[in-house]
């Protein structure tokens, strides 16, 4: 049982960090908080890079090394 729902958990999350839907509401808070000042230029391209390649299955240079 224990294992069962942790996979379970382990399945949303990855639907979760691959869905479309999710990745537009994470981008449109991005630009919100560029917006408002509360994030750099620079952060707020890097969001937009570490979510795109969460898409895409293409990892940012951060994240690979």
């Amino acid at each position: 049982m224990v294992i069962w729902l942790g996979e379970t958990i382990q399945r949303q999350v990855e639907d979760e960090m691959h869905s479309p839907a999710a990745a537009r509401r994470e981008l449109e808070e991005i630009e919100r908080a560029a917006e408002a000042g509360e994030i750099s230029e620079e952060e707020e391209a890097e969001a937009q890079r570490r979510v795109l390649g969460r898409m895409t299955g293409r990892p940012t240079e951060k994240e690979e090394g």
